[in-house]
């Protein structure tokens, strides 16, 4: 998208559904333009979900996580290779993976 203006130029056709809002490696949101894009991402339909090129950390992997993933050792959830790639959060003084609490920082 560049340095496109949302104000002036906002994302609502249905060729862009997915792009990530600003157009930048840390963004957290996605366009859903149509109220069937809206429907489709919380419905987890391919043809929607396949064309995020963001979202918000709890609910879609990083792209530059999942780059990581497969350089160190293939996909995401790889059992033979005994790799799993979590995302950990901190918060309250603890340590936590997705919604389980894994311990205290020692500080």
């Amino acid at each position: 998208m560049g340095k496109r203006n949302l104000l002036f130029d906002p994302v609502w056709r249905a060729d862009e559904v997915g792009l990530a809002l600003p157009d930048s490696p840390h963004a957290v949101s996605v366009a859903l333009p149509r109220w069937r894009d809206v429907v489709g991402y919380e419905e987890k339909w391919p043809d929607v979900v396949s064309r995020l090129q963001s979202g918000y950390p709890r609910f879609v992997i990083h792209r530059l996580v999942r780059e990581l993933a497969r350089h160190i050792g293939g996909d995401l959830q790889d059992r033979e290779a005994g790799l799993a790639v979590f995302q950990f959060h901190f918060h309250d003084g603890w340590i936590h993976r997705a919604d389980r609490a894994v311990g205290a920082p020692d500080f």
